[in-house]
């Protein structure tokens, strides 16, 4: 399964960090080149620069893709459209989502960006604005704004012209990366002589603990913007463990005996046919049910199929032509923990019938990941030249 990923946070990097050391592969999507830039490179990893729309993201996801959402909590468009998208093309989401830390009662709280404005404009004192630059137009609605504001913001050139372009001052602009711990929120805000710290709701890995606690500290009113989004999401442990379980595993080659031990076919086509054969020549005592002898095979019982024909059996093959009937055949066998290979559903075999490579000395069974029988076939009769034998 194909593994695509809209990173736009810290955590986002971290996943990335684990995949690579996983040696799992994925396309990671960030919006800016200084989403790349803080991204170290990566084995596996490939990195796209550039926001999608809908079109483009459905012509990289299909109903074979995992999509992982890890854009910001805040980037609600995008988490809208990637949701979407994944819907209509039937492709598995996992969301990624920060854990709410808004407890605090004294935290004094506004729906968006707006409202903070509004609120805003009904106080006096310095602010120190933490909420980035995408909405920063916003808050020059503010009067008094270019002496009153200092905005923290990611420290790219363009970041800065658009800063100066809304009449920011440098000395009221903090270009930094964080994360930011207490201390040096307290000493930001002491420096500026703030009443007021902006935020929002950006979790733990989006320091929103050590502004809440530098805001106590200094004395200052917190302004948190709440999220715009009401969903729910995975911890970057689940996320983890959600792509583990789409990590295919090659089957292990186990040899055992098959030596008087019971073996039924269901079906008698050319499948069953073969199998058949080869299953001689490893000692094996079966039996062969089938509606109707198609292949010649010799002392087929002609009936329909019963669970009770799974009594005393060491192994099963289904291979009949009715869908149904192979898909009963393995709910029956998995319930009784009967080792199965359904012809016609690679995913509902507990095992895979190998291609059978021998000679008087050695065995070799040959099997894909289920998907590619031209594959196993070819190269079957290139090991079997080599041996020499059948």
């Amino acid at each position: 399964m194909k593994l695509v990923i809209f990173s736009g946070t810290s955590d986002g990097n971290k996943l990335c960090q684990w995949l690579s050391k996983q040696n799992i592969t994925a396309d990671v999507y960030v919006a800016t080149e200084y989403g790349e830039q803080v991204m170290p490179k990566m084995e596996g990893i490939n990195i796209h620069i550039g926001r999608l729309n809908t079109f483009q993201m459905a012509e990289i996801i299909d109903n074979n893709t995992c999509v992982i959402d890890c854009t910001h909590p805040y980037a609600s468009e995008v988490t809208i459209n990637i949701k979407t998208v994944c819907e209509q093309k039937n492709a598995k989401y996992l969301r990624f989502l920060r854990e709410s830390l808004f407890y605090d009662e004294n935290i004094i709280s506004v729906k968006n960006t707006q409202d903070a404005v509004n609120w805003l404009s009904n106080t006096s004192g310095n602010i120190l604005l933490t909420t980035g630059s995408k909405e920063l137009e916003f808050y020059t609605k503010i009067p008094n704004y270019q002496e009153r504001l200092f905005v923290r913001v990611l420290p790219t050139a363009s970041v800065l012209q658009k800063c100066e372009s809304l009449g920011f001052k440098g000395s009221h602009i903090i270009a930094m990366q964080g994360p930011f711990s207490q201390e040096m929120n307290v000493a930001m805000l002491k420096q500026i002589n703030a009443e007021i710290l902006v935020t929002k709701d950006s979790g733990k890995s989006g320091g929103f603990i050590e502004k809440q606690q530098a805001a106590k500290q200094a004395n200052v009113k917190m302004l948190m913007i709440e999220r715009p989004l009401s969903e729910n999401g995975l911890t970057l442990k689940q996320i983890k463990d959600e792509i583990l379980k789409l990590k295919e595993y090659p089957r292990f080659p186990l040899f055992i005996s098959l030596v008087n031990k019971n073996v039924l076919i269901v079906g008698a086509g050319k499948i069953s046919k073969r199998r058949f054969e080869v299953l001689k020549r490893f000692g094996a005592n079966i039996t062969v049910i089938a509606t109707e002898n198609r292949a010649d095979i010799e002392n087929v019982i002609i009936k329909s199929y019963s669970e009770n024909d799974l009594n005393d059996m060491a192994l099963v093959i289904a291979a009949t032509d009715d869908r149904a009937t192979n898909h009963k055949i393995y709910l029956d066998c998995n319930k009784r923990n009967i080792l199965v290979s359904v012809a016609d559903c690679f995913e509902e075999s507990s095992f895979f019938f190998p291609a059978i490579c021998q000679n008087d000395i050695l065995t070799a069974g040959l099997v894909s990941n289920g998907k590619n029988h031209t594959a196993v076939s070819t190269m079957a009769k290139k090991i079997r030249n080599l041996l020499g034998g059948e």
